[in-house]
Formats: C-alpha cells, structure tokens, sequence
C-alpha cells in the first residue's frame, strides 16, 4: 500500500505510474457505485469493507488527510514507521520490540502517533478510538518489554493513553460503536467498517514504509 499526500492532484498520475489502484473518499466510492464503474470493477475507498473485498489488487495508492499524510512526514523526518491498528497492535508491538531488544545500550525511542481526523474546513478533529488504538499498542509494548529489556519508561502522553484504552478494551467492540466517529459511520451506512476496526488482534501484518509504501516487516 502506497500512502500518499491528501487532496494531492498528482495521486492519479502517481498510481498510474506505479500500475496501483488509486482509493477514493467514501461519498466519492458510493457515488461512482450508484453510477456504475466503466470497467465494471467496484471502486476502492478508505473503507476497510472495500480493501477486504477488493480482489486482484497488487499495489493501492491510497491518499488520506491524517495517517498517510503523517506517515510521509514522519519518513521524511527519518523515522521508522510502521502502521498500528488495533486489528495489529501485538503484532507490532512483537516486531518493534525485537528491535528495541536487538538496540540494547543505545535507548531506541518509540514515539506512538494517533492519527485523529480532519474537520470539513481541514482543521483537526480529536478521535478518542486513535487514542484507544495508541493505548492498546502502548499496552502491547509494556507487557513484552516487562519480560525482555527491562523497565518501559512512558511519557505522560503515553500513559494517558494506556489508562484511556485499560477503560475499553474489555469490550472494544460497542466501545468503537458508541464513539462519536462509530456513530457517525454507522449513521452514513458504514456500519462494516466499525466491526473491522473492532478486530483487536486480528492481524499478524506489520506494515513498515520503505520507499514510499507500506511492506511487510
């Protein structure tokens, strides 16, 4: 998967170059689907529905205002990134341990990003279940460092979010549901993206950004 900038013209000429599908905004993927696609091939959007039952995609060039635009600029600062959900989060937290472990003696800093969301005008707009998502993964790294480098030192940002996802995660599921975004998504007929999202441990892919997209580890 190919991150790329938001509201970015350029998106179309990039996946063309790449021979990836290129992912469109939710409204944008209902209409193109009521209108019926000229290829007759269902459109791709940031809903996850759309990516599980996208069949022959090899490469997806998918542009968002928060975690492909932050994935950009975290790579560019030369940041290991890696994509988290809580769909991966043990995953990941294995995989960025076994680094952690691998750099003993040079104190490696882990920096856990929520992504949040974007108003209309493209102002920021809070997202308590990017909080949660953050929590969880913090919770992961802290129950594995226990054992296998010693003490975690979390910042208090980190510790809020631990506690914040400690308050959810025995039932994830209504928790995404009551959430504002959950309601929202639900309201506008996404109701399968909410259930996704939910899938806590789900996933054993740990997508890392190399050369502008997101591979395997």
């Amino acid at each position: 998967m190919h991150p790329y900038r938001w509201k970015d013209d350029s998106a179309v000429a990039h996946a063309e170059r790449l021979g990836a599908r290129l992912a469109v905004p939710r409204s944008a993927s209902r209409k193109a689907s009521a209108g019926g696609q000229p290829d007759g091939i269902p459109p791709i959007s940031l809903s996850p529905k759309s990516i599980r039952e996208a069949s022959g995609v090899s490469a997806l060039v998918l542009p968002s205002p928060n975690g492909s635009t932050i994935s950009h600029q975290l790579a560019d600062a030369g940041a290991d990134v890696v994509a988290v959900s809580l769909r991966n989060r043990a995953a990941a937290a294995r995989w960025v341990v076994g680094k952690m472990v691998a750099a003993r003696g040079r104190q490696p800093a882990v920096v856990v990003v929520p992504a949040g969301e974007r108003w209309p005008d493209g102002s920021l707009r809070p997202a308590v279940e990017d909080l949660w998502g953050a929590g969880a993964f913090v919770a992961s790294l802290v129950e594995r460092l226990e054992h296998q480098a010693g003490p975690l030192l979390l910042s208090p940002e980190a510790s809020a979010a631990l506690a914040a996802w400690l308050t959810v995660e025995d039932d994830v599921p209504a928790a995404l549901e009551r959430s504002a975004s959950g309601r929202e998504l639900v309201a506008q007929g996404w109701p399968d993206d909410v259930r996704i999202a939910a899938e806590l441990d789900a996933s054993t892919a740990v997508p890392v950004l190399r050369d502008g997209a997101f591979r395997p580890a």
